[in-house]
């Protein structure tokens, strides 16, 4: 795996730190562009559409400039499992073998130990997760170019992007995020922060994924419905 640091404008403290600490790791550097004002009916969150813009320049620059094919990204402020490349590893070519799936997130928004208790169990979701996820060359050829100003993620989660598509996600996350403070102010930390990253290493290589498909997880999803117990 290639490492690659992209840093959102100049900060002379993150520069130092990584010429320093990470002299052999690669890194982008972002001109931080926070519009002054924004369409009529947009909110005005100077910081958002920085964010949006900085995922923006790198991806385009990892995939579009540098020809990687697929870009696994990652923010400062999350820590990753010990089998988090082997989850990606074998799940990614499940994207290939199936249209029905656009991406793949190492984290469960619904990860919290009550609801979550086997690492090798994945899903497929309708809802994009993020905090750790999968951008593949044919998807940015798609997204790139319409890429938005502000709030990516909640725009990746609109219809007309998603495109009746899913993500795969593990039932136990395999990133996790320290980042009380922020852009987002902490909110939901308290809830996010239950979400525990996967100690229980699982090798997917030795796991059937075929189960993901679309054709294969709708027949067991429905099934496993079926036969639930109504909570009372």
């Amino acid at each position: 795996y290639t490492l690659i640091v992209s840093q959102d404008g100049f900060d002379e403290d993150v520069q130092h730190l990584l010429k320093t600490s990470h002299p052999k790791v690669p890194y982008l550097l972002h001109n931080r562009i926070v519009p002054d004002k924004v369409e009529e009916g947009e909110d005005i969150s100077p910081a958002y559409y920085a964010i949006a813009s900085h995922y923006g320049f790198a991806l385009s620059t990892l995939i579009w400039d540098m020809g990687f094919e697929n870009v696994i990204v990652l923010e400062d402020d999350m820590s990753i499992s010990s089998d988090f490349f082997s989850y990606f590893e074998n799940t990614y070519p499940l994207l290939n073998q199936d249209p029905t799936l656009w991406t793949i997130s190492a984290f469960n928004d619904n990860g919290v130990p009550s609801f979550a208790s086997d690492p090798s169990a994945l899903w497929r979701s309708d809802f994009f997760p993020g905090l750790g996820w999968l951008m593949t060359r044919k998807l940015w050829d798609e997204l790139g170019p319409k890429w938005p100003k502000g709030f990516w993620d909640d725009w990746m989660r609109e219809p007309a992007q998603r495109k009746g598509r899913a993500t795969i996600r593990p039932e136990v996350s395999r990133s996790s995020t320290f980042g009380e403070e922020g852009t987002s102010e902490g909110q939901f930390f308290e809830i996010i922060a239950r979400i525990q990253v996967n100690k229980n290493p699982i090798d997917f290589s030795t796991i059937d994924l075929s189960y993901l498909k679309k054709e294969l997880f709708d027949v067991t999803f429905e099934k496993a419905i079926n036969n639930s117990v109504l909570a009372k």
